[in-house]
């Protein structure tokens, strides 16, 4: 048993140039469904939805038996710690998902870290000291 460590940047380029080719009325159409539906039903990140977009890196914590995302740090442009989870209400990006860490490493060409320092931010983040 064990863990495996990964982190990869966010690739928004790609969901950027998809926003891009919709035309004004179909993101707008789009924004007032998400609106309705999330109004209907709770969100699974309720104290980091809106923070997602800014999200420039991800650090994942990967169970090694099972194959699959424990826990997950978002961390921003400016390489500030802006969410971990599950946390709180806040179940997971990443943890709601069923990519393998191969999968991480063929997608976003995902790097191995140490244990080290994922915990270490996790640890910070927790005690409100990052």
């Amino acid at each position: 048993m064990g863990q495996i460590y990964l982190k990869f940047k966010d690739n928004k380029g790609a969901r950027n140039s998809e926003d891009k080719t919709k035309t004004w009325l179909t993101r707008t159409f789009e924004k007032s469904v998400i609106k309705v539906l999330t109004t209907i039903i709770p969100k699974a990140n309720p104290d980091f939805e809106d923070k997602l977009q800014d999200v420039d890196e991800w650090l994942i914590e990967i169970d090694k038996e099972a194959e699959i995302a424990n826990r997950e740090i978002g961390i921003n442009n400016k390489g500030q710690t802006i969410m971990i989870m599950p946390f709180g209400d806040n179940y997971g990006y990443w943890t709601d998902n069923n990519l393998k860490p191969t999968d991480f490493v063929e997608l976003f060409h995902a790097t191995t870290i140490s244990e080290n320092e994922f915990t270490e931010r996790w640890g910070k983040f927790e005690k409100g000291s990052d």
